[in-house]
């Protein structure tokens, strides 16, 4: 389990294939069943350059693989944070893209605060939802437009183009966290290609919690 490798902060998970990918604070680490005894005997690090201190709300998060096989996810914004460490790469607070094998990483997109549902639409563009905070003025819905900032957090990223606007400003409950694209082929209630957000209330207090639609 994440706890026998002395990970912290599960906040995502991913499959490809027979192996399992979860996001901690520290690392990604796959883990795959063998043995097919329905318990994961076998893990390792799949990814581990993110910077990480002590802080209880640093994740990795809204893991998903893309069509081009890689493994896209958010970090936590280090705006927080008032001992944060060092991140000479600027992936606190963004969206990166990492290799098939893990080895390689890429900067997307900057200014998210703290992104923990994305999803590819059926077209292939990923959308992911971020809470509410400095910079970020309500609940958004975001595409992910590659080389864009977001909003949050501008005084670490310096951003020199224009901020990119969510597409959807949520109204109604608060704090998105998982989100899935219903498959096109799946079409209950008319549904199919739609976007289904959940939420789980303000400060973790459950009586705001939801589920919304959204049709793009």
């Amino acid at each position: 389990s994440v706890a026998d490798n002395g990970l912290h902060n599960p906040g995502g998970f991913a499959y490809r294939g027979d192996t399992v990918f979860i996001g901690t604070r520290e690392e990604i680490r796959a883990y795959i069943d063998i043995d097919k005894d329905g318990k994961a005997d076998s893990s390792w690090t799949f990814f581990k350059d993110i910077p990480q201190s002590e802080h209880p709300y640093e994740w990795i998060s809204g893991l998903c693989f893309g069509k081009d096989n890689y493994l896209y996810g958010a970090i936590t914004t280090d705006s927080w944070n008032a001992g944060a460490s060092p991140d000479p790469r600027g992936y606190r607070g963004a969206i990166i893209r990492i290799s098939p094998d893990g080895k390689q990483a890429e900067r997307l997109a900057t200014g998210i605060r703290s992104v923990y549902g994305m999803s590819f639409h059926p077209d292939g563009t990923l959308y992911f939802a971020d809470n509410e905070g400095g910079g970020n003025p309500t609940e958004e819905l975001n595409r992910l437009v590659p080389g864009k900032f977001y909003g949050h957090n501008a005084k670490k990223y310096k951003p020199t183009d224009s901020t990119e606007k969510p597409v959807l400003s949520f109204q109604m409950e608060l704090a998105p966290s998982g989100m899935e694209f219903n498959s096109t082929d799946n079409d209950f209630g008319g549904t199919g290609g739609d976007l289904f957000v959940a939420f789980y209330g303000p400060a973790e207090r459950w009586k705001r919690g939801g589920i919304a639609r959204v049709r793009i």
